[in-house]
């Protein structure tokens, strides 16, 4: 009996590590995709490229608002966790200095 409570313990530890270390690379993909969409949009002033660059990254773009050569794009991602949904954002500026 201790041995199947000592098995069991170890399973919902291992499960919890690994959702865990899902929405951790989660949050990374979706801040890079923030980045890269808006490095994308500020080269072409064009918020069609942070679109495209936010779907090659799996993600959505959710804001994109050009000002001069300045842009600024959220880019979202839906992450499923033991049956839970977490809606990962991400705010990025690109620009000249």
């Amino acid at each position: 009996m201790l041995l199947l409570a000592v098995l069991l313990m170890v399973a919902v530890l291992a499960a919890a590590g690994l959702g865990i270390s899902r929405v951790a690379v989660a949050r990374v993909q979706v801040s890079s995709a923030a980045d890269l969409a808006a490095i994308a949009a500020a080269q072409s002033s064009d918020c069609a490229a942070a679109r495209d660059v936010a779907h090659a990254n799996r993600t959505v773009l959710i804001s994109c608002e050009l000002e001069g050569q300045d842009v600024q794009v959220g880019v979202g991602l839906d992450v499923d966790i033991a049956g839970r949904t977490l809606h990962l954002n991400a705010l990025s500026r690109a620009g000249p200095p």
